[in-house]
């Protein structure tokens, strides 16, 4: 969404992001300059848009919904479309739930799919060597917590968005990864 018909330039432009078919949009206020889209950063904003991201997390296995707040894009025209990047955070309350579950519900397909390319991945999570790996040795294998650890702080004690580069208690797990987008028909 631009004033400029050309969309090479202007300072006051947003993306909608649709996170699935069907979805409401969600936002991204931002600058176009060159042709390329930045995003306003969440550490300056007083709303955050939020999100909700559909990833394959693993090979053969179904995408996982990955609700994101403080959503951040980057587009750059490559001449075929563009090449993008999306940064966002993971609520700590959100990481320990459904997410969880769907993570090793994706872990378990890929198993499933090819179970001779994934043994080390059994054995590293299979703590009773019963040849499966069960929710709660998934939870508990110092991996899984290892990346599932909150990295950031963007609310303050009362829960209100306050994003803080410095901080001692971390609410959040960032996240980010590119992409290539390509007009639709």
């Amino acid at each position: 969404m631009s004033d400029d018909a050309s969309l090479w330039s202007d300072s006051t432009v947003g993306v909608a992001f649709f996170g699935e078919p069907g979805a409401d949009a969600a936002t991204v206020g931002g600058t176009l300059g060159g042709g390329a889209f930045i995003s306003n950063r969440t550490r300056f904003t007083r709303l955050p848009v939020t999100a909700t991201v559909y990833l394959p997390l693993y090979t053969d296995s179904d995408p996982i919904a990955f609700p994101l707040v403080g959503l951040e894009i980057e587009l750059r025209p490559d001449g075929a479309g563009f090449t993008g990047v999306l940064h966002g955070a993971i609520r700590a309350a959100d990481l320990d739930g459904p997410l969880l579950d769907a993570a090793w519900r994706g872990f378990l397909q890929m198993i499933a799919a090819h179970p001779d390319e994934h043994r080390m991945a059994v054995e590293v999570y299979d703590v009773d060597h019963d040849g499966m790996v069960s929710l709660a040795e998934f939870r508990a294998n110092a991996l899984t917590r290892n990346v599932l650890t909150p990295d950031v702080r963007l609310f303050d004690d009362a829960g209100r968005w306050r994003s803080s580069p410095v901080c001692c208690v971390r609410d959040a797990l960032s996240v980010g990864f590119g992409f290539h987008a390509v007009p639709a028909p």
